[in-house]
């Protein structure tokens, strides 16, 4: 079992079960859950909070961002419709709408938004269906006879 996982397990234990360790009963045998683990009160206290044991985003929950949403949003139409490369839209954004961004910082937007790869946005041409070979009856053909 992998580190994580033993937390996963150890926080579903403490949801459940609602128990308190005193201070002086750590490693007590009246409190098997905990019995050889050195877990700390305020560890314990925080997993029965919690109501889902799964990894939570790490991505800020107020993006510090230059553009407001309404120059994202024009910034996302701009790159689908015009499809243009990060640097020319780079410069488009400076020009029109915020002289402050950066270019980094429009990439992440770019991303956000699902339109951070041009290829991906860019219209595929059908590839050329493979003829199949030329059927042949079975046997070798004789041409030296």
């Amino acid at each position: 079992m992998k580190s994580w996982q033993k937390t996963f397990s150890l926080a579903r234990q403490c949801r459940a079960s609602k128990c308190r360790i005193p201070d002086d009963c750590i490693y007590s045998k009246r409190y098997p859950l905990f019995m050889a683990r050195a877990v700390l009160q305020e560890l314990i206290e925080s997993l029965q909070k919690r109501e889902v044991f799964v990894d939570r985003s790490h991505t800020a929950h107020r993006l510090q961002t230059v553009l407001t949403p309404a120059q994202q949003t024009v910034v996302v139409h701009l790159r689908r419709t015009l499809l243009l490369p990060l640097d020319d839209l780079l410069a488009v954004t400076r020009e029109f709408l915020s002289p402050d961004v950066s270019r980094s910082g429009l990439d992440r937007c770019l991303r956000r938004h699902g339109v951070g790869n041009l290829n991906a946005l860019k219209p595929r041409e059908p590839t050329v269906a493979h003829k199949a070979f030329k059927s042949y009856e079975p046997g070798l053909p004789c041409t030296w006879m």
